[in-house]
C-alpha cells in the first residue's frame, strides 16, 4: 500500500529568500491536491480488499463503501475485480511520482538560489506560469507595474516646440519672482483680511497664498475683519446698531455678539491655514502651520463725543509687539482680531483696519497689505483711453490725493470710516478709508502699503513677487528734499565735487560751466544743507527713441553716504527719463562700475554713446560706458524695493 506523503514543502526557505507569495499559495494548493487523491486512493484500495467493511460491520457501522458513495464520492462497489486494483495502483504511483518530482524542484530551487519556473502542472490549476528572475535579490513589487523588459534607451531628441513653451514658462515665472522672494524672505508682514474675503469663493485661495508666503520666508501677522459676519448676526437677532460719524456705538448687547462672530472668524481662520501647504508632502514640516491669537492689543475708550457716549467701541493704544515678534521668530503666524482689551478687563470693539495699522506700525513692518474693492487710480493728463493706471503714490501725492477725495465726498473732520458704507453704492468712501490708512502707516514708519484686489485669484502674490504687479502702492518719499538746483547752489554743488576732483574720481568742471549748466543740476536738500547733488543731460540719437539721459557728476555728501541717498537720486533720474519718453540712461565711471551694474546697467562700447557724447570722450581716461533700460514707472517701483532694502553704500564716482 502507497502511503500519502506528508506535506512539509519548505515554506519557510521560500520565503526567506523572497519567493512571491502568490507562487508559494500555487505550490501548496498543488501538493494539497496530490496529496488529497493519494489519501482517497489509499482508502480505496483499503476498501477494495474487504478490510474496511469487515471493520465497520463488526463496529456496527454502515459499509465504507456505501459511506463514499452516499457522500458524493466515487468508490469502486466491485472489491475483487483485480484489473482494476492494479490500475488504481498505477495512478497512485504515478501521482506519488509527480508530488516527488514537485517537492524536489521546490528545495532545488530553495538551495541553488538560481532561475526556476513554476512546474507547467501549474497551467492545469488556471495559475499564471511566470519565471522567477534572480530568486536572491529581494521581490520589490514595483516590478511588476514598471517593467524593466520593455525600456530602452534612445538618442537625443529635439523637443518640441510645445513642450518648451511649457517648461521654459514655469522657469522663467520662477526666475523673475526669486529677487522678490530673496527680498522679502526674514521681513514682517502685516496683512489685513477683511470679512468680505472670509465670505468669498477666494477665501480658500488667499488663505493658502498667506502660508506660501510663509514658506518664502515671509513672517505674516493676519488680522481678521468681520464687520459683514457682525452686520448679519445683529440682523438675525435683531438688534439695532447705529453710527456716528461711521464709528459703531456698541453697547453690552453688540459687544456680545461681535464678541461671538469674532470667535467664529478666528477659529474659521485658523482652521482654513492648519491645513498647510496645498499639496506638501506629508512628514515635511511644510504644512505644519502654527496659528497662535490672544490678548496681543490693548485699547482704551472711544469715549463720548459730540455728546454721545460710544460705551464699548474703542481706540487701539498698542499692540504687544515683543510677544508676536518672538513668536514670528519661532515660525509662527499670529491672528490678531479687531477686539482690544483694557489693564481693567474691560473688552472694546475696535476697528481691524486701525489694528493692522497699529500693529504695522509698532512690529517696524516692512509692508502692510489690504484687501481692497478692486479700485484704481488712473492719471488722466497721461495714456489713452482714459489715462493711465498709477501704481505707485509717494506720501505727499497720497495725501493731496486723499484730500481732494474728501473734498468730493464732503468729509471735513478728516474721519472718515466705511464701518456703515455700502460696498455697492459707497466703494468710493471705503477706498478713501483704505488710502487714510496707508498714509497714516507710511507717515509713522511702515515702508510700503499695498492695496490689492479681493475679487482677483492671487492678488497679493502678483503684487509682491512679480514685477508687474496689480495693486496700488503708497510708499514714503523717497525723493523728499530733491528738487530743481538754482543759481544759489553753485558753490554748494562746487563744495560737494571739489574732493571727488581732486581724488579723480570727477571730471574738473570750472564754475563757470557749472553755471551754465545749472538748469541740468539737481540738488538734495535737508534743513537748509545741500547733501548731493547729480546733473541730467539730454542727447539726441537716432538709435534710441526720444534720445538718451546722461546722469553724471554724482556726488553725496560722506554724512549721508549709508542712507540710500544715491539710490534716491538714481531712481529720481529714470523717473524723470521716463516721464519724457526717454527709455535709454546711461553713465560713465571709473570707479563705482560695481554699483550701476548691481543696478541693472550693461557695459557698451564707447561707440554706442550719443555722437555728441562721443566726441568728447577722453580716451586716456578710458572711463567705462554702462547704460540701462527704463521700461515704465512700474519697474522703477520694484526696482526701489531691492535696492532700499539693504541701502548699500554708494560711492560718488560718476564723470
Amino acid at each position: 500500500m502507497v502511503m500519502a506523503l506528508p506535506l512539509r514543502l519548505g515554506l519557510r526557505r521560500q520565503v526567506q529568500v523572497g519567493l512571491p507569495s502568490r507562487y508559494i499559495y500555487a505550490h501548496q494548493h498543488q501538493l494539497l491536491n496530490l496529496n488529497f487523491q493519494l489519501r482517497s486512493f489509499s482508502s480505496s484500495s483499503a476498501d477494495s480488499n474487504g478490510n474496511g467493511d469487515e471493520n465497520d460491520k463488526s463496529e456496527g457501522r454502515q459499509p465504507r463503501v456505501m459511506r463514499r458513495v452516499g457522500s458524493g464520492i466515487f468508490r469502486d462497489i466491485f472489491p475483487n475485480n483485480r484489473k482494476l486494483q492494479m490500475e488504481k495502483q498505477r495512478k497512485m504511483e504515478k501521482l506519488q511520482q509527480e508530488m516527488e518530482k514537485l517537492q524536489s524542484e521546490q528545495e532545488q530551487s530553495s538551495e541553488n538560489l538560481g532561475d526556476r519556473k513554476l512546474d507547467e502542472s501549474l497551467e492545469g490549476d488556471g495559475i499564471l506560469k511566470k519565471g522567477l528572475q534572480d530568486i536572491a535579490s529581494p521581490y520589490d513589487k514595483r516590478s511588476e507595474l514598471f517593467p524593466t523588459d520593455s525600456l530602452r534607451v534612445l538618442s537625443s531628441t529635439l523637443e518640441s516646440d510645445r513642450a518648451k513653451h511649457d517648461r521654459l514658462t514655469g522657469y522663467r515665472v520662477f526666475r523673475s519672482m526669486a529677487p522678490y522672494i530673496a527680498v522679502h524672505r526674514g521681513s514682517v508682514m502685516v496683512i489685513h483680511i477683511p470679512g468680505e474675503v472670509l465670505e468669498s469663493d477666494l477665501v480658500d485661495t488667499v488663505m493658502h497664498d498667506i502660508i506660501l508666503l510663509k514658506t518664502l520666508g515671509v513672517k505674516p501677522v493676519i488680522v481678521a475683519g468681520c464687520r459683514p459676519q457682525i452686520r448679519k448676526r445683529l440682523l438675525e437677532f435683531g438688534v439695532r446698531s447705529f453710527f456716528v460719524q461711521g464709528n459703531r456705538v456698541c453697547d453690552f448687547e453688540t459687544l456680545k455678539h461681535c464678541m461671538s462672530v469674532a470667535g467664529h472668524v478666528r477659529v474659521d481662520i485658523e482652521a482654513k491655514l492648519g491645513r498647510g501647504l496645498m499639496n506638501a508632502p506629508i512628514g515635511t514640516g511644510v504644512n505644519a502651520v502654527q496659528v497662535i491669537s490672544g490678548n496681543f492689543v490693548k485699547s482704551i475708550p472711544f469715549g463720548v463725543r459730540g455728546g454721545i457716549d460710544f460705551k464699548y467701541t474703542g481706540i487701539v493704544q498698542r499692540v504687544n509687539a515683543k510677544r508676536i515678534l518672538s513668536l514670528l521668530d519661532q515660525g509662527d503666524i499670529v491672528l490678531l482680531g479687531h477686539l482690544g482689551y483694557s489693564p481693567s478687563a474691560h473688552v472694546f470693539h475696535c476697528r481691524s483696519e486701525e489694528v493692522a495699522v497699529k500693529a504695522a506700525t509698532e512690529l517696524q513692518a516692512e509692508k502692510l497689505v489690504f484687501f481692497h474693492n478692486g479700485e484704481s487710480v488712473v492719471d488722466v493728463s497721461r495714456g489713452r483711453d482714459g489715462g493711465a493706471v498709477v501704481h505707485n503714490l509717494s506720501l505727499k501725492v497720497a495725501e493731496r490725493f486723499g484730500d481732494k477725495l474728501m473734498k468730493e465726498l464732503g468729509e471735513t473732520d478728516g474721519r472718515v470710516r466705511h464701518s456703515d458704507a455700502d460696498p455697492m453704492t459707497q466703494w468710493k468712501r471705503q477706498f478713501l478709508d483704505y488710502i487714510l490708512c496707508a498714509i497714516k502707516a507710511v507717515s509713522a514708519g511702515v515702508s510700503r502699503v499695498h492695496m490689492v484686489s479681493r475679487h482677483i485669484e492671487g492678488s497679493i502674490i502678483s503684487e509682491l513677487c512679480t514685477r508687474d504687479g496689480m495693486g496700488i502702492m503708497v510708499s514714503y518719499d523717497l525723493y523728499d528734499g530733491v528738487r530743481k538746483a538754482s543759481i544759489r547752489d553753485v558753490q554748494a554743488i562746487i563744495d560737494l565735487i571739489h574732493p571727488l576732483e581732486k581724488q579723480g574720481i570727477l571730471v574738473t568742471r570750472p564754475p563757470e560751466q557749472i553755471e551754465m549748466e545749472i538748469d541740468g543740476f539737481f540738488v538734495f536738500e535737508r534743513d537748509g544743507d545741500v547733501l548731493a547733488c547729480f546733473q541730467i543731460v539730454h542727447y539726441e540719437d537716432e538709435r534710441y527713441q526720444n534720445g538718451t539721459f546722461e546722469m553724471s557728476c554724482v556726488a553725496v555728501s560722506p554724512a549721508l553716504q549709508r542712507e540710500g541717498i544715491g539710490n534716491a537720486l538714481l531712481s529720481y533720474c529714470l523717473r524723470k527719463a521716463v516721464t519724457q519718453g526717454v527709455h535709454n540712461v546711461f553713465v560713465l565711471t571709473t570707479r563705482s562700475s560695481h554699483w550701476f551694474v548691481d543696478r541693472g546697467f550693461e557695459e557698451r562700447p564707447p561707440e554706442a554713446l550719443p555722437p555728441k557724447k562721443y566726441a568728447t570722450y577722453d580716451h586716456r581716461r578710458n572711463p567705462k560706458v554702462y547704460f540701462k533700460k527704463v521700461e515704465d514707472e512700474k519697474h522703477i517701483d520694484q526696482e526701489e524695493i531691492m535696492w532700499f532694502r539693504a541701502q548699500p553704500k554708494m560711492n560718488a564716482s560718476t564723470a
